[in-house]
């Protein structure tokens, strides 16, 4: 009986391991996603504000060349 119980004890700390292992590594891949998407979006945004930042200059220099 003695056996069976720390097999039993054993058995049931690798599934507590495998459970942490599988946890932490799901929370990684979630921070790398996350840091990817994140990183996506800002250089994205950036690109945005540059691109309408010089179509607005553009069109300034435009419509004042335009009224003079």
């Amino acid at each position: 009986m003695c056996h069976l119980r720390e097999r039993e004890d054993l058995e049931a700390k690798l599934l507590v391991q495998t459970h942490k292992f599988l946890i932490r590594l799901l929370l990684s891949f979630t921070q790398d996603i996350t840091h990817c998407t994140t990183t996506f979006l800002s250089r994205h945004l950036f690109r945005v504000i540059i691109i309408h930042s010089n179509a607005a200059k553009l069109w300034s220099n435009t419509a004042t060349f335009g009224e003079g």
